[in-house]
C-alpha cells in the first residue's frame, strides 16, 4: 500500500507538471524549492511535506487524495490545458493588437496635423513591428519559452531595420549600415550561443531524469521479486 502511494504520487506529480507546461526549475521557484527537490519527488526518492502537498494540490486543482491514491492520466488534464493555452494566446494577441491600434492612431494624428503631407507618418507602423515582438518576448518568457529565441532574433533585426528607416526619414543615414552590422551580428551570435547552451543543459537534465526513472523501475522489479 505504501509503495503504491509513493508510485502514484511521483507519477502524478510528473504528469501534472508536464501537463501544465512547468519545468522543474519553474515549479521549484513557485514552491520555494530547488529543482533537485522537485526531481526527487518525481522519481520517488523523496516525499514533499504536508504543506507542500497542499500547495501542489491547489496549484494543480486536484485533491490530496487524488495525488496519493489515483493514477492521473495526462489525457484527463489535457482539455483544461488546451483551454488555458488558448486563453494565453488570446491575451498575447490582444496586447499585440493594442500596439497596432496605437500605431494607427499615431499615423492618423500625423496625417491630420500635417494635412496628409507627413512623409514619416508610416514609421508608426514600422515601429509597431519590433514593439509587437517585444510584447511577445514578455509573454514567451512567461508562457511560451519554446519560441523565445526565434522571437528575440526577429526583434533584434526588426529593431535595427526600424532604426535604419528612421535615419533615412531623418536624412541622417551616415554609417547606418555599419551600425546595423556591428550591433546586429554580435546580438544574434549571443542569442544562438544562449540557445545552444540551454539546449545542452536541457538534454543533460533529460538524460539524468531517464536514468533516475530506469533506476526506479529496477527497484520496483526487485521489490516485486521479494
Amino acid at each position: 500500500m505504501e509503495q503504491n502511494i509513493y508510485e502514484n504520487l511521483s507519477e502524478n506529480l510528473y504528469t501534472l507538471r508536464k501537463s501544465r507546461g512547468y519545468t522543474q526549475v519553474q515549479l521549484g521557484e513557485i514552491l520555494n524549492y530547488s529543482d533537485k527537490s522537485v526531481s526527487k519527488w518525481e522519481t520517488g526518492e523523496a516525499l514533499p511535506n504536508l504543506e507542500t502537498l497542499l500547495n501542489l494540490a491547489e496549484l494543480y486543482n486536484v485533491s490530496i487524495d487524488e495525488l496519493l491514491t489515483t493514477r492521473i492520466e495526462s489525457e484527463s488534464v489535457i482539455g483544461e490545458e488546451e483551454v488555458r493555452n488558448i486563453s494565453k494566446i488570446t491575451v498575447a494577441l490582444l496586447c499585440v493588437t493594442s500596439v497596432w491600434f496605437i500605431a494607427a492612431c499615431i499615423f492618423s494624428l500625423f496625417l491630420i496635423k500635417y494635412d496628409g503631407k507627413s512623409m514619416g507618418s508610416w514609421m508608426a507602423f514600422v515601429w509597431a513591428v519590433p514593439i509587437s515582438l517585444l510584447v511577445l518576448i514578455v509573454f514567451s518568457s512567461i508562457w511560451f519559452r519554446k519560441y523565445i529565441y526565434l522571437i528575440v532574433s526577429l526583434f533584434i533585426w526588426t529593431l535595427l531595420v526600424s532604426l535604419f528607416l528612421q535615419f533615412l526619414v531623418s536624412s541622417n543615414y551616415e554609417n547606418v549600415y555599419f551600425m546595423i552590422v556591428v550591433i546586429g551580428v554580435p546580438l544574434q551570435v549571443t542569442v544562438l550561443l544562449t540557445k545552444t547552451l540551454r539546449s545542452d543543459v536541457t538534454k543533460r537534465i533529460a538524460k539524468r531524469q531517464a536514468e533516475l526513472k530506469q533506476r526506479r523501475q529496477q527497484r520496483r522489479l526487485r521489490n516485486k521479486d521479494k
